[in-house]
């Protein structure tokens, strides 16, 4: 299996990244970055910081679409600084990397890997959809002939965290997300219906205050900001590191294969709902909306294989 991360790099793709760079099995061959927890420039710089610090550097980074389709610039939320810092992975420093990221445009590098390697690819989203739409749009038939897209974002069974209605990457580009999500490429939605279960404590963690002190450092702000926004949950939610074990691990993961629809209203804007037009046409059911997942097994995976790389890289 070939894998593309596109990525906004903020502390719950950061450990996607770690994730990803664990797998002996599966070939990352790229990421991508778009802006939405932080700006694009430093989501790029998160990126090559990380794969540097996890002695993966050699994986090449493209840098992506600045904005939304519908605004004229990058706007730093208050909701992306408290969750994620104002550098976005939680105000650590790391060392800078000295590898710079691909000249080509991740757009293009999309396109590209679809048309290269077609049901060998895997596209793990965790950021706005921007860069996923804009592929679509040039190339509808390479991007559909992918294997899966499997994308962190919406909430179909559940209230939003951006809004009552809507969950915050669908909703930051929802023009773009109504693109993606109305198209014909094989998608597997990881929404807010589970990732809000997906709840990783300190407990969990606490090794690496030795191990891995910078990682410990980016998660603690993380666990931090969640135990201010949400008391009771005892820890803090991997929303996109659950996308990469859908991917990874798709027995684990239950839901429906329906039509799914983005709202785009101003009051309703980046709701995910069932297309019910879409039956009446007879399109094809193409989005697998995760209902359940197993998080236990998530929880062992995940930690246990960034352990994994942690101690090969010490």
């Amino acid at each position: 299996m070939k894998v593309i991360l596109d990525v906004d790099t903020g502390i719950d793709d950061t450990f996607s990244i770690a994730y990803m760079c664990a797998q002996k099995d599966v070939s990352l061959i790229g990421i991508t970055t778009v802006y939405g927890n932080i700006d694009v420039d430093q989501a790029t710089q998160n990126t090559l910081d990380l794969l540097y610090y996890f002695k993966c550097e050699t994986i090449p980074v493209y840098r992506g679409c600045t904005h939304a389709r519908s605004d004229e610039a990058y706007e730093h939320l208050a909701g992306g600084i408290k969750f994620h810092g104002k550098n976005g992975i939680g105000n650590a420093v790391l060392s800078p990397s000295p590898i710079l990221e691909n000249s080509i445009h991740a757009v293009d590098f999309l396109i590209e890997s679809a048309k290269k390697y077609g049901k060998e690819l895997v596209i793990i989203s965790s950021g706005p959809l921007t860069n996923l739409a804009r592929a679509i749009e040039r190339n509808p038939k390479a991007m559909a002939g992918i294997n899966n897209l499997v994308l962190m974002g919406g909430a179909l069974s559940v209230p939003g965290n951006v809004s009552k209605f809507a969950e915050a990457n669908v909703a930051q580009d929802d023009l773009s997300s109504k693109i993606v999500l109305g198209s014909s490429i094989p998608i597997t939605m990881i929404g807010l219906d589970v990732t809000t279960r997906a709840i990783i404590t300190h407990e969990d963690i606490n090794h690496w205050t030795t191990s891995a002190p910078e990682l410990y450092q980016i998660i603690q702000y993380y666990l931090d900001a969640y135990k201010d926004a949400y008391p009771t949950w005892g820890g803090c939610a991997l929303h996109d590191p659950l996308a990469v074990f859908a991917a990874l691990h798709p027995e684990f993961v239950t839901g429906p294969t329906v039509n799914v629809e983005v709202l785009t209203d101003p009051e309703q804007k980046g709701r995910t709902i069932l297309d019910t037009h879409a039956y009446q046409v007879g399109k094809t059911p193409n989005v697998k909306v995760a209902l359940d997942v197993d998080i236990e097994h998530f929880k062992k995976s995940l930690l246990g294989d960034i352990d994994s790389l942690l101690d090969s890289i010490s």
